[in-house]
Order: structure tokens, then C-alpha cells, then sequence
């Protein structure tokens, strides 16, 4: 377990999305069904929540309508994550700048910026 060894992990994701999860169902998406895959809100980023959880890689995007991907990163590091962090966006100008400072704020964190373009790219 990431955050400690106390606490009982009912579900254990691989990853998790950070996002709005009513906005993307309200867009048509289907929130994908899957043990390895688990969706909630900025707000639902607690201890409890994250040592039931316990995901190796939280997924956020750089930008979101109520937070951004330092914000998730400040919440993390004060909550003790030790996991990884990607940040997914596309059409970021200067992405090493981005990434730069979220690293200043969060030096112990694995953080990191994925381009969504360059991902699509390689399949």
C-alpha cells in the first residue's frame, strides 16, 4: 500500500482518473468499466479515499475547468502519495515549463507531462 499500511483496501486500482466525471458522462463518454481503472472527482482526493484505492499512477489532465495538474500534484504531496502522476494534455506550448514547476513544488513526487498527440502517434 502506498500511503501506509494501516487502513483496509477494499478496492485496489492500478490507475486512477482525476476529472469530472459528471461533465465527461454528460458528453456522451462511457466511463469504461474495468478493475484496473478507477474515475472520481478533485474533491473526492482524501487519505481514506486514496489508501482504499491505493493506485499505482494517477491520471489528471494539465487542465480542468476547477483544477489544474499542480493542484492535484499539492494535494498528493500533502497526503503522503508516493505513486506516480501523469498529466495528460495536447497543444501545450512550452510542456517542459509546465512540468518544471509542478517538480519545484513537488520535488518528491514522479511527476510527468504526457502529450495526448504523441501518444495517439505511436498507436
Amino acid at each position: 500500500m502506498r500511503l501506509g499500511e494501516h487502513g483496509t483496501r477494499t478496492h485496489v486500482a492500478k490507475i486512477l482518473a482525476v476529472g469530472d466525471v459528471a461533465q465527461w458522462q454528460t458528453s456522451g463518454n462511457a466511463v469504461p468499466a474495468s478493475a484496473d481503472l478507477r474515475f472520481c472527482n478533485f474533491v473526492d482526493l482524501e487519505l481514506e479515499f486514496l489508501q482504499v484505492v491505493s493506485p499505482e499512477v494517477i491520471l489528471t489532465p494539465v487542465v480542468a475547468d476547477q483544477f489544474d495538474c499542480a493542484d492535484v500534484a499539492l494535494r498528493l504531496d500533502t497526503l503522503g502519495y508516493t505513486g506516480s502522476i501523469r498529466a495528460l494534455g495536447n497543444g501545450m506550448p512550452k510542456p517542459e515549463m509546465i512540468e518544471r514547476e509542478v517538480k519545484a513544488l513537488c520535488p518528491t513526487l514522479d511527476f510527468a507531462l504526457v502529450e495526448i498527440e504523441a501518444v495517439a502517434r505511436l498507436s
